[in-house]
């Protein structure tokens, strides 16, 4: 979405935080924000037994939300006009000074 207004951010805080300001939809920033906690702990803290069925669950819980996040995302996308992305990167602009 960032990129579709014409922004490059490889950093994902960055983008989380943007995306909230530029879109005001803290429902989905939320969502990415999750994520990105629930894949850091799953990438860098080791795991007992007792924990792995909890992050089944745990995986089911985000490929849920990863759907719904998605298809509304791509809604937002799609609602996207020419006027609404000037006055975004207006915002952005703004934020930057």
């Amino acid at each position: 979405m960032l990129f579709k207004i014409g922004i490059k951010s490889e950093n994902h805080s960055a983008s989380i935080i943007l995306f909230e300001k530029l879109f005001d939809n803290k429902e989905l920033a939320k969502i990415v924000l999750w994520a990105k906690e629930e894949r850091i702990d799953k990438q860098y803290y080791v795991e007992t037994q007792q924990v792995i069925k909890v992050i089944k669950e745990s995986c089911n819980e985000m490929i849920i939300k990863a759907e719904d996040f998605l298809l509304k995302l791509k809604t937002l996308i799609s609602e996207l006009s020419n006027e609404k992305i000037s006055q975004i990167r207006k915002s952005f602009e703004e934020l930057l000074y």
